[in-house]
């Protein structure tokens, strides 16, 4: 797992950017779409307005500066890079208890296919997913969250130092 220094973090894309508006708006730190988007987004400004976060139109080639993306698809939101907690038993035992579905991966070393599998893990319901720690797995990227295409306000990710953890 690649850590990095605490930073903010850019997430673009259409559905990764219209669920995180929708679930967890506060997350928000500062907000930049094209004018093709700006309608649809008018609520979401609004409510940034109101608690004073900033937002603003810009052109297509300042997204992709600010997103490092060719991929932002006309929208840009800055949160606080979230921070994967690491697992204990005592989480373990409550999973077991309340009898809830998991899943391990085991060093996926790359930010789109980790979005993938944060993706699909949400659609079937799973909420939970254990990384191992190791610079060889794919940490939470720009790319990570456009690629899961919002799954990542469903899924919640742990680190174990070893697999055999389990």
């Amino acid at each position: 797992m690649k850590q990095k220094s605490k930073k903010n973090l850019a997430v673009c894309g259409y559905k990764a950017v219209k669920t995180l508006a929708n679930t967890s708006p506060e997350k928000i730190l500062r907000f930049y779409y094209t004018k093709e988007r700006s309608s649809e987004f008018g609520m979401l400004c609004k409510k940034l307005a109101e608690n004073k976060i900033p937002y603003n139109q810009v052109e297509n080639n300042e997204l992709e500066k600010l997103s490092k993306s060719l991929h932002h698809q006309g929208l840009v939101a800055f949160i606080a890079e979230p921070e994967i907690e690491q697992l204990s038993k005592e989480k373990v035992l409550e999973f077991m208890r309340n009898k809830e579905k998991l899943v391990f991966l085991d060093l996926v070393g790359n930010s789109n296919n980790f979005g993938a599998i944060i993706r699909s893990a949400a659609f079937f319901g799973i909420r939970h997913i254990i990384i191992p720690e190791n610079e060889k797995q794919a940490s939470i990227a720009t790319s990570t969250y456009r690629v899961a295409q919002g799954g990542m306000e469903f899924v919640s990710l742990y680190f174990v130092k070893s697999p055999e953890f389990f």
